[in-house]
Parts: C-alpha cells; sequence; structure tokens
C-alpha cells in the first residue's frame, strides 16, 4: 500500500465479526439472573463488563488494522520473544483463578497472556514465509514446530490445556 492509498477491508469478514460479537454479548445478557435491572451498563453485571471490553476490543482492532503490515513483518519476532517472556513471568507473577495460574492481576481486572500468544505464535511463523522456507524440509519443519510447541509448553503446566490444544490446530494449519 503506497502514501495516501486507502485501506481495504474485507467487509463481509467485519460484518461476520460484529454479528458473532452480538450473538455472544446476547447470550451473556440473556443468561443474567439480576435482581435489580440498572440497564445494558450496569458494571456490577457481567454484561455491563463485557459491552466495555468491547468497545475497547473495537478501538484495539481498528487501531491495528490502521497500521501498516510493515510494523508486523519487522516486529513480528520481537512481539514473539515478549508473548513468550510474558507466560513464563506467569509462573513467578501469575494469579492463579479455577485452579489455574494462567493469569496477570492488573488491579482489578485480570490479563490472559496465552490469549496474545495465539497471535504473536502465528505472527512468527509467518514471518517465516518470507525468508525462503519449505515444510518439506524436515529441519524447516522442525523449526516451526518449535516455535509453535514452545508456547504450548509454558502453558500446559498452568494448568491450561484448552489454550494449549489451540497450538496444535495451529501445527495442522501450517503443516
Amino acid at each position: 500500500m503506497g502514501i495516501g492509498d486507502k485501506p481495504k477491508f474485507d467487509i463481509y469478514i467485519i460484518l461476520i465479526y460484529l454479528a458473532l460479537i452480538m450473538i455472544g454479548w446476547l447470550t451473556i445478557y440473556s443468561a443474567a439472573q439480576v435482581p435489580l435491572y440498572n440497564g445494558i451498563l450496569d458494571m456490577d453485571q457481567l454484561y455491563g463488563k463485557q459491552i466495555l471490553w468491547i468497545g475497547l476490543a473495537f478501538l484495539i482492532i481498528s487501531f491495528i488494522l490502521a497500521m501498516d503490515v510493515k510494523f508486523f513483518e519487522r516486529f513480528g519476532s520481537i512481539i514473539y520473544i515478549i508473548s513468550l517472556l510474558s507466560l513464563l513471568g506467569l509462573f513467578v507473577f501469575g494469579k492463579e483463578l479455577n485452579g489455574a495460574k494462567s493469569w496477570y492481576s492488573l488491579g482489578s481486572m485480570t490479563l490472559q497472556p496465552s490469549e496474545f500468544a495465539k497471535a504473536a505464535t502465528a505472527l512468527a511463523v509467518s514471518k517465516l514465509s518470507g525468508i525462503n522456507i519449505s515444510l518439506k524440509n524436515t529441519k524447516d519443519l522442525l523449526l516451526v514446530g518449535l516455535i509453535i510447541a514452545l508456547p504450548a509448553l509454558f502453558i500446559i503446566p498452568q494448568p491450561d490445556p484448552g489454550s494449549a490444544l489451540v497450538y496444535g490446530g495451529i501445527f495442522l494449519c501450517v503443516a
């Protein structure tokens, strides 16, 4: 994309994304058992907090879509390494919730770095496509496998097998 070119967005994907978000939020809203209804933006209720997160996610996605692709090409490896470090940091600084030490506590909210690590891993694998890697070559396939397996190996002992299982899917998509 050159200077002055408008970014091209797939409107159908965006509409599907928005429909899925709305279905998810309506599911949370309809499942809430609220003795005193204060509106959909009631931050004491899960559906109110969820609408806040939906708005924040929309801002983040808009920011990411506006960024130049070259940023991700250039910093993909660094983003991947930071995600690995954030997963390792859980063993020291993580907060245990529901038997899994997979969260960072940030005041009244929590952050699960394994969710960001999934995107960072996909970014790291995609970066390899620019360096003439062939998955028919066993050495290259092992390198890709290692990049995918490292975060999963850090996630399994937390224990968070559901998040670790996603990496198997990433490997199957690549191989």
